[in-house]
């Protein structure tokens, strides 16, 4: 329990000092983004216990994502013509939230 709290104040601490970081890769859809996040969302829940989230949780999503081709960007970093989604709080621990370009 104080590990999940130590990993909840640091996202706090990012998300207000450090600007909000996004999933973002080039040329791919706000859709797809979510889509890819899904599924690594899923594949996460396959081999932990989402009661207790930690450096695991965190770290698995992370490579997943990266996997994919997504990087961590900062929000400043990310195009001025791209869809934007902060992290969601049920799993802000994640500590990113997701962009894509929007489908025509």
């Amino acid at each position: 329990m104080k590990k999940s709290l130590t990993i909840v104040a640091l996202a706090a601490l990012s998300y207000f000092f450090g600007g909000c970081t996004y999933w973002y890769q080039p040329e791919t859809s706000f859709t797809q983004c979510q889509r890819d996040f899904q599924q690594c969302y899923t594949e996460l829940k396959k081999y932990a216990d989402m009661r207790d989230i930690g450096n695991y949780e965190v770290d698995f999503i992370k490579e997943c994502m990266q996997q994919k081709g997504y990087t961590l960007t900062l929000e400043d970093d990310l195009p001025m013509k791209v869809k934007r989604v902060d992290p969601d709080m049920d799993t802000f621990w994640l500590l990113a939230g997701m962009a894509g370009t929007i489908e025509q």
